[in-house]
């Protein structure tokens, strides 16, 4: 059996992390779970080459999605970054910039856990 992937994902819902943590095991990746975006970074500052994905919301506190995954790209500038924003787009948007923040996907609110499943799967498949 191949090692699973790692995805760290930071929402500040904690009825959300424990939903994205029961979802991905099922799947065989290895969700990392913060409600604390310093926390998170903390982690990700020691940790950030276990990681191949990133799934952060966009409405933290203490620190917005833009401006973690802008610090956690000075760590690992490969790390693939989904965000989850609130505002409705039409599309989901390939490679955002937020400022220097450089986001592979923004998904919008509501969408259901097996679209952001897939995008996750597919993102860890390209990693192997």
């Amino acid at each position: 059996m191949s090692r699973p992937c790692s995805v760290i994902i930071v929402d500040d819902n904690p009825y959300m992390g424990r939903f994205y943590s029961l979802y991905f095991a099922r799947v065989n990746i290895d969700p990392i779970v913060f409600t604390n975006p310093l926390i998170a970074l903390d982690h990700f500052k020691q940790y950030h080459r276990r990681y191949s994905v990133a799934l952060l919301n966009s409405s933290l506190s203490n620190i917005d999605g833009p401006e973690l995954a802008r610090t956690m790209r000075r760590y690992n500038p490969n790390i693939k970054i989904l965000l989850l924003q609130a505002h409705n787009i039409k599309e989901s948007s390939r490679i955002t910039k937020f400022g220097d923040a450089v986001v592979y996907e923004v998904l919008s609110k509501p969408i259901r856990i097996d679209k952001i499943g897939s995008r996750v799967i597919s993102l860890c498949a390209e990693n192997v």
